[in-house]
């Protein structure tokens, strides 16, 4: 779908069974939504596939079986880090998932295999689109892409949790809705004082184009962005992404400086509060956990973070690596 990629067939045979393996198009939506449908028992609608496989960009390899269903699919969405100081074209995995009659074929090139290893090797890598690979997944999807040898375990997620939310601001700051039509300001603004604190840090790009499509475009969830700025000046300093649901609410992202995350994470609270909730959650990864001077316990991991092994990345420099990750950067809140 981007980068013109070649959608060819390949048919192939796992075992005992016949198989056909091609690129995604805008055509197999119906396919893809039944997939998506039955594996995760989610309710995928044509609007979340246009939002994401249309204007989001995303790209993917599927395989067919002999009747024409599809039965795995490994796909990904264009996203720019800023890495080591510079801008990088990365893709970010999403929709890895395999029908559950076909899950238990013995073979270690079975249909996770044959749509991953394909995916990764045709767009991921140096003289590739993507440059860098990663994507937010289960413990056991990430094992199985390192059994495979397809992948690495960059680290984790923790959810942390607030339950004596805050119903006061700070002194001395105001927060307020961030309207559609100064979302592009206030972002250029947040995003440059985000830029200025990340030397040392990796992180997604948060511009005012990502904010829009990840937030204000995507179809069934409500978000809800704050812009925090000092009471004594119009510019923006930090935007806050809340999503409420009942008592509990989602604080997905803070685009501003990283060192005042602790600052943001009292504001998040009084935002909480204010719509009607009495518990904050925040998915973080451990950068973001060091900067906010909270050690999670290791059961309230949610999400490992897998790195395919096309990526031009070294796995042995991972622990010098620092990912701020959050829960916005993932697609599942």
């Amino acid at each position: 779908m981007a980068h013109g990629m070649m959608n060819f067939d390949q048919s192939m045979r796992i075992g005992e069974l016949s198989f056909s393996r091609r690129d995604i198009v805008l055509e197999d939506q119906a396919d893809v939504l039944a997939l998506h449908n039955r594996v995760f028992s989610a309710g995928a609608t044509p609007a979340w596939f246009r939002w994401k496989y249309g204007d989001g960009g995303a790209e993917a390899t599927g395989l067919w079986d002999e009747h024409g269903r599809l039965v795995a699919l490994c796909g990904g969405t264009p996203r720019t880090l800023l890495h080591e100081g510079k801008a990088v074209a990365a893709i970010q995995l999403g929709d890895v998932m395999v029908a559950p009659e076909v899950r238990g074929l013995l073979t270690r090139r079975g249909p996770f295999f044959q749509v991953s290893s394909h995916f990764y090797e045709s767009r991921i890598g140096s003289g590739r689109p993507y440059r860098i690979g990663f994507g937010f997944g289960s413990k056991r999807h990430v094992r199985l892409a390192v059994a495979l040898r397809l992948g690495w375990n960059e680290g984790t997620l923790q959810s942390l949790q607030w339950s004596d939310l805050a119903g006061k601001l700070p002194w001395g700051w105001r927060c307020t809705p961030l309207e559609p039509e100064h979302l592009e300001q206030a972002a250029t603004e947040a995003w440059q004082l985000m830029q200025e604190g990340l030397p040392g840090l990796s992180a997604g790009c948060r511009d005012a184009d990502y904010l829009r499509h990840r937030f204000l475009d995507r179809p069934e969830y409500v978000y809800h962005l704050y812009r925090i700025q000092r009471i004594w000046s119009r510019r923006t300093f930090g935007i806050l992404v809340l999503r409420i649901q009942g008592e509990l609410a989602h604080w997905l992202d803070w685009i501003g400086p990283p060192e005042e995350i602790g600052l943001a994470a009292r504001i998040a609270q009084t935002r909480a509060a204010a719509a009607g909730a009495r518990t904050m959650t925040l998915w973080a990864s451990a950068a973001v956990c060091e900067s906010l001077g909270i050690c999670s316990p290791e059961e309230s991991t949610v999400a490992w973070v897998g790195i395919p092994c096309a990526s031009t990345l070294l796995e042995e420099d991972g622990i010098r690596r620092k990912w701020w990750w959050v829960g916005g950067d993932t697609d599942f809140l």
